[in-house]
């Protein structure tokens, strides 16, 4: 039996979190989920997760390092690079939208605004990275 697959999703936002996790559960999608608050603690994560995670799903407005700047370590990493990230933010101003391309990723979404929203982008992206996708 195929491993769940495990999703690092990074919002600083206790509400966004919160919508995130009952999106999931409420989807019955196979996986296992880690949140992190900020790019720093993204990045320990990251660095002392045993397993490694199929997807970062990252907010771009983070305390301490911001979406980009966490994009940017994760791509010029040799262990990290290869690593999906799909970019959120509330923003959708076409030059942030060409940033986190530049910065290395891999999608961006504007950010959910209701239960429901949340409910269709969990379901897309999931669907998406750890069924349709193959990753190295």
């Amino acid at each position: 039996m195929k491993p769940k697959p495990l999703f690092l999703v990074v919002e600083d936002n206790a509400d966004h979190r919160f919508l995130l996790e009952w999106s999931y559960q409420k989807s019955n999608q196979s996986c296992n989920i880690l949140f992190a608050e900020d790019g720093l603690k993204a990045i320990e994560i990251l660095e002392n997760s045993p397993v490694k995670p199929a997807l970062m799903l990252l907010d771009y407005e983070l305390p301490h390092l911001n979406g980009l700047e966490v994009t940017s370590r994760l791509k010029s990493s040799a262990q990290w690079r290869h690593l999906p990230i799909v970019m959120m933010s509330a923003n959708d101003d076409p030059h942030l939208v060409n940033k986190a391309y530049v910065a290395g990723a891999n999608s961006f979404l504007g950010k959910p605004q209701n239960y429901e929203e949340f409910k269709k982008i969990w379901s897309l992206v999931f669907e998406f990275w750890s069924l349709t996708a193959r990753l190295p």
